[in-house]
């Protein structure tokens, strides 16, 4: 189940299965990678978690209850800029 959270920048959306690319805002230049992933389901809104790609580590969990800072909050959070969002269609991944 595709659950959007939030629109970012033009056309996109940020919704369980994409994957976050993101530079980190201290200056290095490293580029990580943040696989959204649906925590729960509830009835008002849904609780997500960025997965780090590189190291396993869950990083932020987030709710959806208020979308339009979702974007503002994994950047504050992470300490990074999102530079793309790719698609979990395009990733060919399943989540169960």
């Amino acid at each position: 189940m595709k659950v959007n959270i939030c629109n970012f920048k033009k056309g996109f959306t940020l919704a369980e299965g994409d994957l976050i690319v993101a530079q980190a805002k201290n200056g290095n230049g490293s580029v990580r990678h943040y696989l959204i992933v649906k925590e729960s389901d509830r009835e008002i809104a849904s609780n997500f978690k960025l997965l780090n790609i590189s190291s396993s580590n869950i990083l932020a969990s987030f709710c959806s209850k208020i979308p339009e800072n979702a974007i503002a909050f994994i950047e504050e959070t992470l300490k990074c800029v999102i530079l793309d969002v790719i698609p979990a269609e395009k990733l060919q991944i399943g989540l169960k």
